[in-house]
């Protein structure tokens, strides 16, 4: 995963996918980023606690990060960011490769090393203020990534 690319795409989107024993479920994804840790290349993914796929991520040891092609996909990414999988199957609009990810995508593994609460009196009173009024933190899932497609 080239860090620049990444970055840039994360303006407009990519795309989380879980799926848990019970059910399958996608989101957008703006936040992130790659670093390097424990020796290995790492990406760090944040899902607020209140979001549905936050409680599939409970149950599983890895997700997919699927990456559009810059300025593609933008009303899938729309679609994706504003509703939530508790209400509707999201799915069932993509196409999936044999590795799970999806179609049209570069799509990676993400193993998750490390989940790491955010805990709001750590955070500057600013960034507090302008991004959890409602106290909605994240957790940080730090992940091994692993390009999955053919």
């Amino acid at each position: 995963m080239n860090p620049k690319e990444f970055h840039d795409q994360l303006k407009t989107g990519a795309f989380l996918l879980v799926d848990h024993p019970d059910k399958s479920n996608i989101m957008t994804i703006g936040w992130g980023g790659l670093v390097r840790m424990w020796n290995r290349d790492i990406v760090m993914v944040p899902v607020r606690t209140n979001r549905y796929t936050h409680e599939l991520l409970d149950g599983v040891d890895e997700f997919i990060v699927a990456v559009p092609p810059e300025g593609e996909m933008l009303e899938e990414l729309s679609f994706c960011g504003s509703r939530s999988g508790r209400d509707t199957d999201k799915l069932d609009r993509f196409h999936r490769t044999e590795q799970g990810g999806l179609t049209g995508c570069k799509n990676y593994r993400a193993r998750i090393v490390m989940r790491q609460d955010m805990v709001d009196t750590n955070l500057k009173p600013d960034l507090l203020e302008r991004h959890y009024p409602e106290k909605n933190m994240h957790t940080l899932y730090y992940c091994e990534i692993e390009h999955i497609d053919d």
